[in-house]
């Protein structure tokens, strides 16, 4: 599991997006502060990944979507790291 405030780790394998000028006001009117959740890096937001990776560094498994509500489910997880051993 990688945690990765200010995205370094996102921005080198091109999994960033800064918010539109629109949508940022859209955050600010539900009182989302993105310096304060995002590390102070303001409009710059990863995308949701989730990556199963063996030994060998091989990806096994991948789910990238810029809808943030699509999130890899846990049982497939399960089932990808259980298919490595």
């Amino acid at each position: 599991m990688l945690s990765d405030l200010g995205c370094d780790t996102a921005k080198r394998y091109g999994l960033v997006f800064d918010l539109p000028d629109d949508l940022a006001a859209v955050y600010e009117r539900f009182g989302i502060d993105l310096n304060r959740s995002d590390a102070g890096h303001t409009r710059t937001l990863p995308v949701p990944a989730t990556y199963v990776i063996d030994r060998s560094g091989t990806v096994r498994r991948a789910l990238v979507d810029t809808d943030c509500t699509k999130r890899a489910e846990p049982a497939d997880i399960l089932a990808a790291l259980d298919a490595l051993a």
